[in-house]
Protein backbone atom coordinates (compact mmCIF):
# COMPACT_ATOMS: atom_id res chain seq x y z
CA UNK A 1 0.00 0.00 0.00
CA UNK A 2 1.18 3.49 -0.88
CA UNK A 3 0.33 6.73 0.97
CA UNK A 4 0.59 10.09 -0.81
CA UNK A 5 0.87 13.30 1.20
CA UNK A 6 0.38 16.83 -0.11
CA UNK A 7 1.90 19.66 1.92
CA UNK A 8 0.69 23.22 1.38
CA UNK A 9 3.80 25.40 1.22
CA UNK A 10 2.20 28.53 2.69
CA UNK A 11 0.13 27.03 5.54
CA UNK A 12 2.15 23.82 6.15
CA UNK A 13 -1.11 21.84 6.21
CA UNK A 14 -0.62 18.24 5.16
CA UNK A 15 -3.27 16.10 3.48
CA UNK A 16 -3.10 12.33 3.04
CA UNK A 17 -4.63 9.83 0.66
CA UNK A 18 -3.99 6.20 -0.14
CA UNK A 19 -3.24 5.09 -3.70
CA UNK A 20 -5.56 2.51 -5.23
CA UNK A 21 -4.49 0.59 -8.35
CA UNK A 22 -1.47 2.90 -8.68
CA UNK A 23 -3.65 6.02 -8.81
CA UNK A 24 -4.30 8.63 -6.15
CA UNK A 25 -6.77 11.46 -5.72
CA UNK A 26 -7.10 14.32 -3.24
CA UNK A 27 -10.51 15.88 -2.78
CA UNK A 28 -11.00 19.50 -1.73
CA UNK A 29 -7.40 20.69 -1.47
CA UNK A 30 -7.21 24.42 -0.79
CA UNK A 31 -5.68 26.61 -3.49
CA UNK A 32 -1.93 26.97 -3.27
CA UNK A 33 1.39 25.35 -4.02
CA UNK A 34 2.04 21.83 -2.76
CA UNK A 35 4.85 19.33 -2.51
CA UNK A 36 4.01 15.65 -2.92
CA UNK A 37 5.62 12.77 -1.04
CA UNK A 38 4.66 9.10 -1.46
CA UNK A 39 5.76 6.19 0.70
CA UNK A 40 5.03 2.57 1.51
CA UNK A 41 2.57 2.12 4.34
CA UNK A 42 3.93 0.07 7.24
CA UNK A 43 1.38 0.95 9.95
CA UNK A 44 -2.26 0.52 8.91
CA UNK A 45 -3.35 2.35 12.06
CA UNK A 46 -1.51 5.57 11.25
CA UNK A 47 -1.13 6.55 7.61
CA UNK A 48 0.57 9.83 8.56
CA UNK A 49 3.83 8.20 9.68
CA UNK A 50 6.72 7.40 7.35
CA UNK A 51 8.59 4.33 8.65
CA UNK A 52 12.33 5.12 8.80
CA UNK A 53 13.44 1.57 9.62
CA UNK A 54 15.17 -0.02 12.61
CA UNK A 55 18.58 -1.68 13.01
CA UNK A 56 17.89 -4.44 15.51
CA UNK A 57 16.06 -6.52 14.52
CA UNK A 58 16.63 -5.10 11.06
CA UNK A 59 13.59 -3.73 9.20
CA UNK A 60 14.25 -1.60 6.17
CA UNK A 61 12.74 1.86 5.81
CA UNK A 62 9.71 2.48 3.62
CA UNK A 63 10.55 3.14 0.01
CA UNK A 64 9.47 6.59 -1.08
CA UNK A 65 9.23 9.12 -3.91
CA UNK A 66 9.15 12.92 -3.91
CA UNK A 67 7.80 15.07 -6.73
CA UNK A 68 10.71 17.25 -7.93
CA UNK A 69 8.81 20.54 -8.23
CA UNK A 70 5.87 22.00 -6.31
CA UNK A 71 2.50 21.90 -8.07
CA UNK A 72 -0.12 24.63 -8.06
CA UNK A 73 -3.70 23.75 -7.11
CA UNK A 74 -6.64 25.97 -7.99
CA UNK A 75 -10.39 25.56 -7.40
CA UNK A 76 -12.09 23.10 -9.73
CA UNK A 77 -8.82 22.20 -11.46
CA UNK A 78 -8.02 18.60 -12.17
CA UNK A 79 -4.30 17.89 -12.25
CA UNK A 80 -3.32 14.84 -14.27
CA UNK A 81 -0.11 13.25 -15.42
CA UNK A 82 1.83 13.40 -12.15
CA UNK A 83 4.05 10.39 -11.59
CA UNK A 84 5.66 9.36 -8.33
CA UNK A 85 7.77 6.27 -9.00
CA UNK A 86 8.67 4.18 -5.98
CA UNK A 87 11.41 1.84 -7.11
CA UNK A 88 11.27 -1.79 -6.00
CA UNK A 89 13.94 -2.59 -3.47
CA UNK A 90 15.38 -5.44 -1.46
CA UNK A 91 13.22 -6.67 1.42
Amino acid sequence: DIVVSAKNLSSNEIYYTQAEKNKFKFNNLRSGKYTLFAYELFDENDKTVYFSGIWNPFRRASRFAILDNPIEIRPRWEVQGLELAIEPGVN
